[in-house]
């Protein structure tokens, strides 16, 4: 004894029977913690305690003595009961396990029959009634708020045969043999009439979204299983009638649009568009009708337009084969075959109706054919990552021009090799001709003549990377020929001739290095002025 308190080995003797031992072994803070215990727990006699004490719970037989002056037998199993009926003066009749609360008989540790009690987690009454092996089987079920739910018989814990009953109280079905359901709402305003089974919606029902009908069809294990028709949340309107499976699409269905005309006619699997079907248009025309994929068309052939505004055939989920396609004002823009997606030989047009471009493409970029301008043929050949590489061209100004008078004027006509202006050309200023002759890669080369001045030959002969090399150059003043002059090495070298703009002679000679060499100067009048030697 320390403080009071009791703790070691001990012996208690009987307060009521003298000289009798109640317990003897070990205590811990005077409580029996490990021994033998032979009691009787109160000065009447009523009640019985035989057994073990091992590790301060009780393990034993009890007998306790009923209102009636019976002798009711109970066990208990590491203090708690196990077959027969709590003790008062030990729990009260109480089985506080998981705020539940029972009276009745136990039977290896579980409630077995009787009468009993269970509560919410709030305190309020969730039970009353009867179990018989441990399972609810007569009684009356309570919403937290303690409104009655259901009343009636239980089949394994169950609804048998009984009536439910909606949070206002009003009757709204009657369970028999297990089957049916009250009108069962959750706090997002979902709620659920019809058949159910074994606490799960079974059979036929009903589903509802704050009181606008979204389902009216079969369930199974609670899940959306065999036929039903699916309404729009908002509207009410019917969306879809055919096949369900574990709550998604599956099989035979028809989907709708909001004015109650046919949208899609075919097959689904996991709630998606699977296998063949037919889309429909609110005018009652098909677009599309093939086999789907994953919700997708896979195969078939798009009749009007629909997404991309595309009509024509599809392969894989991909544009393959003949098809069209419209910009968003309902213009044709494209029309021919496709790869997988990407065109391979067709028309381009312009949204004016007029044709850009006509031939194959190459991973859906240009590769071959002609391109046009405003209807008219600009190019003709190859082309490279859809640029124009190789092949006779005719450009004309584009759209952007500064001035609205120089559109659709000729700019070139010629060939292109690798992207760039080659071989044989003519290239054009607003329309006129500048010059035609020989290209290298963009550049004038090679043979050639360059017009001034309204059309006059200003240079004719060799071109050397765009500049005026060998042969022949005039020159002109107020649309009047003022000279003319040989070419060599891209200077006045040789022969030269310059005239008033009257056309009488003012120099006649040799020029060398763009200087005058050797010849005569005239005045207006035709008299010798100045005669050059050697520069001089």
């Amino acid at each position: 004894m320390k403080n009071g308190v009791g703790n070691g080995k001990a012996i208690v003797w009987s307060k009521y029977e003298k000289g009798k031992i109640e317990f003897q072994g070990e205590i811990r803070n005077s409580s029996q913690f490990n021994g033998i215990s032979n009691e009787n727990d109160d000065e009447e006699g009523e009640l019985k305690i035989e057994g073990e004490f091992k590790n301060g719970k009780f393990t034993g037989k009890v007998e306790e003595k009923n209102k009636k002056g019976l002798w009711i037998k109970s066990e208990y199993r590491n203090g708690k009961i196990w077959t027969g009926t709590p003790i008062k003066k030990r729990d009260n009749s109480i089985d506080k396990t998981d705020k539940k609360l029972f009276k009745g008989e136990y039977y290896k540790g579980r409630r077995w029959k009787g009468k009993g009690k269970e509560l919410y987690p709030n305190g309020e009454k969730e039970f009353e009634g009867t179990y018989v092996n441990g399972e609810r089987f007569k009684g009356e079920e309570y919403y937290e708020d303690g409104l009655l739910k259901y009343k009636g018989d239980y089949s394994n814990g169950k609804y048998s045969y009984g009536t439910a009953y909606d949070p206002s109280g009003e009757e709204v079905y009657d369970i028999t043999n297990g089957k049916g359901l009250p009108k069962d709402f959750d706090k997002y305003g979902f709620r659920y009439e019809g058949e159910y089974l074994n606490e799960k919606k079974n059979g036929k029902g009903k589903e509802y979204y704050k009181e606008i009908l979204i389902y009216d069809g079969e369930f199974l294990e609670g899940r959306r299983n065999g036929n039903g028709k699916e309404y729009d949340w908002k509207s009410g309107n019917l969306i879809y009638e055919g096949g369900f499976f574990n709550g998604e699409r599956k099989g035979k269905g028809k989907e709708y649009y909001d004015n109650g005309k046919l949208k899609f006619d075919g097959e689904y699997l996991d709630g998606k568009r699977e296998g063949k079907g037919i889309q429909y248009n609110e005018e009652n025309e098909i677009m599309e009708e093939g086999e789907y994929v994953d919700g997708k068309m896979w195969k078939g052939k798009i009749l009007l337009k629909g997404k991309d505004n595309y009509i024509g055939e599809y392969a894989l989920g991909y544009k393959h084969g003949k098809g069209k396609e419209y910009d968003d004002e309902d213009h044709l823009i494209f029309e021919g075959e496709y790869y997988f997606g990407k065109k391979l030989k067709g028309k381009l047009y312009n949204s004016d109706g007029k044709i850009r471009f006509e031939g194959e493409y190459l991973k859906g970029k240009k590769f071959k054919g002609k391109e046009y301008y405003n209807g008219k043929l600009v190019f003709d050949g190859e082309f490279n990552n859809g640029k124009k590489w190789t092949g006779k061209i005719i450009k004309y100004d584009s759209d952007d021009s500064d001035e609205d008078e120089n559109e659709d004027k000729l700019y070139f006509e010629g060939f292109y090799l690798y992207g760039k202006k080659h071989g044989k050309g003519k290239e054009y200023t607003v329309g006129k001709l500048e010059y035609e002759g020989d290209y290298l890669y963009n550049q004038k080369h090679g043979k050639g003549k360059e017009y001034v001045d309204e059309d006059k030959l200003g240079f004719e002969g060799e071109f050397l990377y765009d500049l005026p090399w060998n042969g022949k150059k005039y020159e002109y003043e107020d649309n009047f020929l003022i000279g003319e002059f040989e070419y060599l090495s891209g200077e006045k070298n040789g022969n030269a001739k310059e005239y008033f703009i009257d056309g009488k002679i003012k120099f006649e000679g040799e020029y060398l290095n763009d200087n005058r060499w050797n010849g005569k100067e005239y005045n207006d009048k035709g008299e010798l002025v100045h005669e050059y030697k050697n520069g001089k």
